[in-house]
């Protein structure tokens, strides 16, 4: 294994000296990446849990500061989803949710529509 190693930092060496404006692209690239998903930020809420509602999707109900309710879907595994699975969330508790826009195609509308889609929730 030691060996291979050698060999392609032995190569990347020599690559570097020969092509150096592809290292150059990907380092860009590199940074491209991570410049993108410095983008995506953290959006959260912190609210009161009202509900939860099935149909196409599983939809938690939040209470925000305004009184306003807020629905967030509910698609993949998220950090704190076993405080719903077990229960363990009752009404008029607060909760912070974190969350990050979707558009998702709407046949009942024939158009995109854009979703509250669940990362993390936290008990209060």
């Amino acid at each position: 294994m030691e060996t291979i190693e050698g060999v392609a930092k032995n190569v990347g060496l020599e690559m570097a000296l020969i092509c150096p404006e592809i290292f150059a692209n990907m380092s860009d690239s590199e940074e491209e990446a991570t410049e993108e998903e410095a983008d995506v930020e953290d959006t959260f809420i912190v609210g009161t849990y009202d509900s939860m509602v099935s149909n196409e999707f599983v939809t938690i109900k939040i209470i925000d500061e305004n009184k306003a309710v807020k629905d967030f879907i509910w698609l993949f595994p998220f950090d704190g989803d076993t405080l719903f699975i077990k229960k363990k969330v009752d009404k008029g508790e607060k909760i912070e949710v974190h969350y990050r826009e979707q558009e998702f195609f709407d046949p009942k509308t024939n158009s995109y529509q854009k979703y509250n889609e669940i990362t993390e929730i936290k008990l209060l």
